[in-house]
């Protein structure tokens, strides 16, 4: 097992708080909470009290880290609140200093960021799939597949496949990128990755005729997790 770091214990809150399917999950800081800017640099910094989705922008206000003694400061707690909410957990992520703070911050009225969420628990299956399991190698695909994995609740064929890289076995969990590397999310996968690689951007018909297969999926949409937001144009 690799050593772990002063950071991952935001991460391993948030799995705990998955897998206990917790009411909240209270991440105390030494700051009150997320600003649009740092507020020890600009005065006029202020406090988001109410965050619905995390995004790109959401990690570069949080930036780097912002203690001596972690190693993710204020960006590895809004990674952890992702993965809580993904759960279905609310997070708050704030200061508690004086009598009284920790109740108002359990209650909704802390001093700090409420990182909210509609989701529901997640299955244990799909928390293994999405924060536990290690990806054995990964593929890229086309923005129609990236579509219809993220919200059109569809399995991944083989014709939306545009690369195949490392090595993996019919079982293994892998990675799902889109064109540009982002990760679309995870899932365990029915083929080898020389099989796969051979049919790669083929049509059902197509894979068929060239390969005998026991599904043709790639991965189907009970073996998926996704762990990017909606494409904008749920899962």
């Amino acid at each position: 097992m690799d050593e772990l770091k002063f950071g991952d214990n935001d991460t391993l809150s948030a799995l705990v708080a998955n897998l206990l399917r917790a009411r909240r999950l209270v991440i105390i800081t030494d700051t009150d909470g997320l600003y649009t800017e740092d507020p020890r640099k600009n005065a006029a910094a202020r406090r988001i009290d109410r965050v619905f989705e995390i995004d790109e922008e959401m990690y570069r206000i949080a930036g780097g880290s912002g203690s001596m003694v972690g190693t993710g400061g204020m960006r590895s707690k809004i990674e952890a609140a992702r993965i809580a909410m993904r759960g279905g957990v609310p997070v708050f992520v704030g200061r508690v200093t004086e009598p009284g703070d920790l109740p108002l911050a359990v209650d909704g009225a802390g001093k700090g960021t409420y990182f909210e969420t509609s989701e529901h628990n997640l299955p244990m299956k799909k928390q293994w799939l999405g924060f536990h399991s290690q990806p054995q190698g990964r593929v890229v695909v086309d923005g129609g597949a990236e579509q219809a994995l993220i919200s059109g609740g569809r399995s991944l064929l083989p014709a939306g496949v545009k690369e195949v890289q490392g090595e993996f076995h019919h079982g293994d969990v892998i990675e799902v990128v889109n064109l540009s590397l982002q990760t679309v999310g995870r899932g365990v996968t029915n083929y080898d990755s020389w099989r796969l690689q051979a049919v790669a951007g083929l049509s059902t018909e197509e894979v068929q005729k060239r390969i005998e297969v026991a599904r043709i999926e790639v991965i189907h949409r009970d073996e998926w997790i996704t762990l990017t937001s909606p494409v904008k144009n749920d899962r």
